[in-house]
């Protein structure tokens, strides 16, 4: 059990891969049965992986199989991903198969990467819930790729339940890939399937998407999109 964190200064985690190793990096990993209080950052807390030609994965806070408190974000949030691989990700919090509390956001919350997110919920059949967002910041997922598709989400309810989320600043996702056989895909907010549910959606500042492709390849856009 870790009590409540308060960051002013840097929080980071940087796992460097050998040529075809991943490279996998935390600024905080809560893990398995744990339990943490609230975050409160007004600082950085950033997580990069870094690999020669495999995986590069980056999280900023990662909470798994466990319980954190509320996060209060007033500085930076960021997980990055280097290589250009298709599986290099980026995620500014992931909460998986967790319990996490509320979100509130006025710096910024970014995952970039081929594939970047800035929250992703993903919490498969333990009834876990994610709290409620409110952004008066910006929460930003930015994916970019030289070699084939790219995504990128504001926030991604990929499974589970999210709370209300009301937006003040701007959520925003965008996807781009310069690669011939690739498309570039961006979503402001995704809830992936009707079983999985967020909240009421309240919003005063911008939600969007942006998705860039050459090549007559395609390019996709939401801004919010309920699958």
């Amino acid at each position: 059990t870790i009590r409540d964190i308060t960051n002013t200064g840097e929080i980071s985690g940087t796992g460097k891969g050998d040529d075809s190793g991943y490279g996998t990096g935390y600024g905080i990993n809560n893990y398995s049965s744990s339990t943490m209080g609230d975050i409160t950052n007004r600082g950085l807390i950033s997580g990069s992986g870094i690999s020669g030609s495999g995986d590069s994965i980056g999280y900023g806070i990662y909470n798994s199989l466990a319980t954190m408190g509320d996060i209060t974000n007033e500085g930076v949030i960021s997980g990055i991903g280097t290589e250009s691989s298709s599986a290099s990700t980026g995620y500014g919090i992931y909460n998986d198969s967790s319990a996490m509390g509320a979100i509130e956001n006025t710096g910024l919350i970014s995952g970039t990467s081929t594939n970047g997110t800035g929250i992703l919920n993903k919490t498969y059949n333990n009834n876990q819930k994610m709290g409620k967002i409110i952004n008066t910041g910006i929460i930003s997922g930015s994916g970019n790729s030289t070699s084939g598709a790219s995504t990128g989400y504001g926030i991604n309810n990929e499974s589970g339940t999210i709370g209300d989320i009301t937006n003040i600043g701007i959520i925003s996702g965008y996807g781009s890939s310069s690669a011939s056989s690739g498309s570039g895909e961006g979503h402001g907010i995704h809830n992936d399937s009707n079983d999985k549910e967020i909240g009421n959606i309240t919003n005063i500042g911008i939600i969007n998407g942006i998705g860039e492709s050459k090549d007559s390849q395609t390019s996709i856009a939401y801004g919010i999109y309920n699958k």
